[in-house]
């Protein structure tokens, strides 16, 4: 049969387009300043799924900042610049936007009861990621990020970023007896004297590991004092046993502690 479509409704069928969904936006002061981020989408939400399945750990690294880079809406925003503990502190809060403000958690209550017996019994608590902060740890807050490391040589720290990761992630496929002296060298901007300064990635290759390989076990324990109070993702709450009554302080740390 012909068609019975007057000139409007043509014109109506060719222009109608199904409005596009506008999704909220959120604000985070990181030390970069403050940015604007969207939640992630679904479509998002399955390439994290699916590199998790794939227990490949720079696919998921990978998918991961890309995701996180996807979602943050400030321009010039430079993910790979990005200390790691905030890195972790903006994921959080961009899952928190897309799927939950909570997470719920089980514990196991280990306290001894009256009988000497361990109480065991399985409780559970509720933990709010937006109450999650960064815990910039005492000593790393007030710790020099310059590190004497003999009577001329000194060498200036910095965070690891999602890039010291991926590199990392690279060097234990290859060879990982040099991971902790690899991982020395991604967190270090250069190394000076009173004459002149050595970028790290300028030097020989072997040139900076003998450095580290010269170095006293006193220095050594100087430059693991760094990583030991890197500051972290935490958060803290008290639960109490439904048994037992104990109260339990929980204590998070890291992303992995907030996803079980």
């Amino acid at each position: 049969f012909p068609s019975h479509d007057t000139e409007h409704e043509v014109i109506m069928k060719e222009t109608r387009k199904i409005p596009k969904i506008d999704l909220p936006t959120f604000r985070l002061k990181l030390s970069c300043g403050e940015i604007v981020f969207r939640p992630f989408t679904v479509k998002e939400e399955r390439l994290f799924l699916m590199a998790m399945e794939s227990k490949d750990n720079e696919t998921i690294i990978d998918t991961v900042a890309q995701v996180v880079s996807n979602c943050v809406l400030t321009e010039g925003f430079d993910l790979t610049k990005l200390p790691l503990f905030e890195f972790e502190y903006l994921f959080l809060n961009i899952r928190a936007r897309s799927v939950g403000e909570t997470v719920n958690l089980a514990y196991k209550c280990k306290a001894k009861k009256q009988d000497g017996n361990t109480c065991n019994h399985e409780f559970s608590t509720d933990i709010d990621l937006l109450k999650a902060g960064i815990d910039m740890k005492q000593q790393a807050a007030s710790m020099n990020p310059v590190i004497q490391l003999s009577d001329k040589l000194y060498a200036r720290f910095k965070y690891p970023t999602i890039e010291t990761s991926k590199a990392l992630v690279e060097v234990a496929k290859t060879d990982a007896a040099t991971a902790d002296t690899e991982t020395i060298k991604q967190c270090i901007e250069h190394l000076y004297d009173e004459e002149q300064v050595y970028p790290v990635d300028e030097m020989q290759d072997g040139e900076f590991e003998q450095i580290i390989d010269s170095l006293t076990p006193m220095k050594r324990d100087e430059v693991e004092n760094f990583f030991d109070n890197l500051p972290t993702l935490s958060y803290q709450t008290t639960s109490k046993c439904g048994a037992c009554g104990t109260e339990h302080r929980i204590k998070l740390e890291g992303l992995l502690d907030f996803f079980g």
